[in-house]
Protein backbone atom coordinates (compact mmCIF):
# COMPACT_ATOMS: atom_id res chain seq x y z
CA UNK A 1 0.00 0.00 0.00
CA UNK A 2 1.55 3.04 -1.01
CA UNK A 3 1.43 6.65 0.91
CA UNK A 4 -1.15 8.25 -1.76
CA UNK A 5 -4.06 5.07 -1.02
CA UNK A 6 -2.81 5.83 2.65
CA UNK A 7 -3.73 9.48 2.43
CA UNK A 8 -6.78 8.94 0.44
CA UNK A 9 -7.82 6.54 2.86
CA UNK A 10 -7.06 8.79 6.14
CA UNK A 11 -8.74 11.54 4.06
CA UNK A 12 -12.01 9.40 3.28
CA UNK A 13 -12.26 8.03 7.12
CA UNK A 14 -11.37 11.76 8.20
CA UNK A 15 -14.91 13.07 5.87
CA UNK A 16 -16.63 10.50 7.57
CA UNK A 17 -15.83 10.37 11.32
CA UNK A 18 -14.21 13.90 11.64
CA UNK A 19 -17.22 15.97 12.25
CA UNK A 20 -18.39 12.87 14.84
CA UNK A 21 -15.12 13.07 16.19
CA UNK A 22 -14.99 17.19 16.46
CA UNK A 23 -18.44 16.78 18.55
CA UNK A 24 -16.97 14.15 20.95
CA UNK A 25 -14.17 16.35 21.46
CA UNK A 26 -16.06 19.28 22.38
CA UNK A 27 -18.42 17.10 24.52
CA UNK A 28 -15.23 15.54 26.30
CA UNK A 29 -13.33 19.01 26.77
CA UNK A 30 -17.03 20.51 28.16
CA UNK A 31 -16.95 17.64 30.29
CA UNK A 32 -13.48 18.24 31.36
CA UNK A 33 -13.99 21.32 32.39
CA UNK A 34 -16.63 20.55 34.80
CA UNK A 35 -14.76 17.65 36.40
CA UNK A 36 -11.96 20.03 37.03
CA UNK A 37 -14.23 22.99 38.38
CA UNK A 38 -15.46 19.72 41.08
CA UNK A 39 -12.30 18.56 41.23
CA UNK A 40 -10.47 20.63 43.79
CA UNK A 41 -13.07 19.76 47.01
CA UNK A 42 -13.36 15.96 45.75
CA UNK A 43 -9.33 15.91 45.43
CA UNK A 44 -9.45 17.62 49.28
CA UNK A 45 -11.60 15.60 50.73
CA UNK A 46 -10.29 12.09 48.98
CA UNK A 47 -6.98 12.94 49.95
CA UNK A 48 -7.70 14.05 53.96
CA UNK A 49 -9.65 10.30 53.63
CA UNK A 50 -6.94 8.49 52.49
CA UNK A 51 -4.66 10.72 54.31
CA UNK A 52 -6.47 9.56 57.42
CA UNK A 53 -6.35 5.77 56.24
CA UNK A 54 -2.58 5.91 55.71
CA UNK A 55 -2.22 7.54 59.04
CA UNK A 56 -4.19 4.98 60.83
CA UNK A 57 -2.19 1.99 58.99
CA UNK A 58 1.39 3.80 59.87
CA UNK A 59 0.34 4.30 63.44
Amino acid sequence: MNLHSCRYVLQMIWSTFGMSVRFYVAKTMKLLIMVLALEEPLKTSIFFWHGNRYLDLYE
